[in-house]
């Protein structure tokens, strides 16, 4: 019996493939808003820092790295108007913790729910214009992908892209 137990999940595991992570153009929001370029935040956000996420470990799921996330949002705040083109020239400060990236183990559609804090600092006087706590979720189908490491790969894009897309659009309602 602990035989076929344990053929059934090396079968799986194989026929599961190795998990890649998260692919940073993947998370980077297509339909992003743009920022008006008369607004005080355009062209003045640099990202400082990003902490959280995990590695991707190739035998075991798909995650997000803090690295691979920072640059997803910067390319997304470039795409937007807001990044600075020189970091020592942005007037406010992006600092980003992944908190919490919630997966399922096993699942024929997988959710995967993104928490990221996002606090942006303004330079001149350490003020914190935006602190908060991002949520978003994404699912991914059995129907857009048959094996189950590459549909939790797709949900932790999907995830992260939304949550960016979330933050840029908070950031350019924003009145400062």
């Amino acid at each position: 019996m602990n035989l076929r137990i344990s053929a059934f999940f090396l079968t799986l595991a194989v026929l599961q493939g190795c998990a890649s992570a998260a692919k940073i153009e993947n998370m980077v929001p297509s339909n992003v808003e743009r920022v008006d370029p008369n607004s005080a935040l355009a062209g003045q956000l640099y990202v400082s820092s990003a902490s959280g996420g995990d590695e991707t470990n190739p035998m075991w799921t798909s995650e997000i790295s803090a690295e691979d996330f920072r640059k997803a949002l910067e390319q997304a705040l470039s795409n937007s108007g807001l990044l600075s083109e020189m970091r020592s020239s942005g007037q406010y400060e992006v600092r980003v913790f992944l908190d919490e990236v919630d997966q399922p183990l096993i699942g024929i559609d997988m959710t995967v729910t993104t928490k990221v804090t996002y606090e942006v600092i303004r330079q001149d006087t350490r003020e914190r214009v935006f602190d908060e706590q991002v949520t978003a979720s994404h699912t991914a189908t059995f129907g857009e992908q048959f094996y189950a490491v590459e549909r939790l790969r797709l949900a932790n894009e999907g995830s992260a892209e939304k949550n960016i897309q979330i933050f840029i659009q908070k950031l350019v309602a924003l009145e400062i």
